[in-house]
């Protein structure tokens, strides 16, 4: 099978599982998730990067809301994006779309961690190349080293980010080539 093939299937799974899992929603966000989650699962097979952007971008505002396999089809789509930005080149889109893949695992995963955990397992067991968890893990780890190449710091305790201003800080042109842009996750 061929990779957009596998992502559209996972995809299509994952949104009628969402479906059917919306049932304890009230009836008018049930719509509007159902609906989001169908336009997105809509664009991804159409393959409208622009269409898919907005769409996740939009489902990821209200994270919290969403289903668990809701939330693995906008991390879905996300992956596209991050391999469409890959191929393109487009490296501030990609660090973009990597840092927006890990704050939605985040949330999902704080918001209902047990539902899903399962829902990631479940996205795995249709392809067995597509580990969220460990995706996410690979993820942060490339956002930490832009990050320090970067000169940025983030503290733990106090959530702040500060940005070095001595002779340590990295030039833009050691930046550049200290840190590769992250490449297309493989998924088959």
């Amino acid at each position: 099978m061929k990779l957009k093939q596998i992502l559209v299937a996972v995809v299509a799974i994952l949104a009628g599982m969402a479906v059917t899992a919306c049932g304890s929603k009230s009836e008018e966000k049930t719509v509007d998730t159902r609906e989001q989650n169908n336009q997105l699962t809509a664009a991804l097979e159409a393959r409208d990067m622009t269409r898919v952007t907005i769409i996740a971008d939009s489902m990821s505002m209200y994270i919290d809301e969403l289903t668990p396999d809701e939330a693995v089809t906008v991390l879905m789509a996300y992956l596209e994006i991050h391999n469409n930005s890959s191929r393109s080149g487009n490296r501030n889109k990609d660090l973009e779309t990597l840092r927006k893949f890990v704050d939605v695992y985040d949330i999902a995963s704080t918001v209902n961690p047990n539902d899903f955990k399962a829902a990631v397992a479940h996205a795995k067991s249709i392809n067995q190349a597509v580990d969220l968890a460990q995706i996410v893990t690979d993820f942060r780890d490339r956002l930490a080293e832009y990050d320090a190449a970067a000169g940025v710091q983030y503290t733990a305790e106090s959530d702040e980010t500060t940005t070095k201003a001595d002779s340590t800080t990295v030039s833009t042109e050691q930046e550049s080539a200290a840190v590769v842009a992250p490449e297309e996750i493989e998924t088959e």
